[in-house]
């Protein structure tokens, strides 16, 4: 990965680079530093920009799944209550 494909899936995962280096634990001129050349972008960044994606849409999918779990209980519990009253 050179710096510009660093750049380019940092914006398209909608972080920066500090934001980057929060998570990481990297110091921010450690990665302004990166070059192409003289100081590659260390191997495992590629791989950890992927499972930061990937982890991201799981939280989409897991809110998505406990709201439906969540208006699905609700629904049924209405209708428990529903029923029991007209006992």
């Amino acid at each position: 990965m050179n710096k510009k494909d660093f750049d380019a899936k940092l914006k398209s995962l909608g972080i920066s680079r500090q934001d980057f280096c929060n998570m990481t634990g990297l110091a921010y001129s450690s990665v302004a530093n990166w070059k192409d050349e003289s100081k590659p972008i260390p191997i495992w960044v590629d791989s950890w920009l992927e499972n930061y994606k990937l982890a991201q849409k799981y939280k989409v999918i897991e809110e998505l799944v406990i709201d439906k779990l969540s208006q699905d209980f609700n629904a049924m519990t209405k209708k428990a209550i529903a029923d029991r009253n007209k006992k």
